[in-house]
């Protein structure tokens, strides 16, 4: 599946391994239109705090704006999950706010839509709105 997405779309999933082999969680790149793309990453509890979050975008980001046409990334995070906040800011992104109710996290244990901060880098930085 993720083969084929790759292939036709230019994006997909990826799946983080150790270097010992062992899945730590994943990380990836969805289509939205072709200027707009989300990205994402979900890792084990017990993956947390090593870097991995942070390395799996500084790998997706570069790679998406290989896509000519993209010119905009966004994510989002729970928001009471500071760690992922701070890996979003340093990989360049920007907080653009909240969004009430807006997505699951089945990890969580919970099917409830949650709060989440959403976030965006862009290709190019814009000029200061007057």
């Amino acid at each position: 599946m993720s083969d084929r997405a790759w292939s036709i779309d230019g994006a997909g999933p990826y799946l983080v391994f150790s270097i010992e082999g062992l899945l730590l969680g994943g990380s990836g790149l969805a289509l939205e239109s072709r200027a707009c793309a989300q990205v994402g990453y979900v890792f084990a509890t017990d993956a947390w705090g090593c870097g991995y979050a942070t390395e799996a975008l500084a790998s997706i980001v570069p790679l998406a704006f290989q896509i000519p046409s993209l010119t905009r990334l966004h994510a989002v995070c729970h928001i009471e999950h500071s760690a992922s906040r701070h890996v979003l800011e340093k990989s360049g992104f920007i907080l653009e706010g909240l969004l009430p109710r807006h997505a699951t996290f089945p990890n969580s244990g919970s099917t409830e839509l949650a709060n989440v901060w959403s976030y965006a880098r862009l290709r190019e930085p814009i000029e200061e709105l007057d």
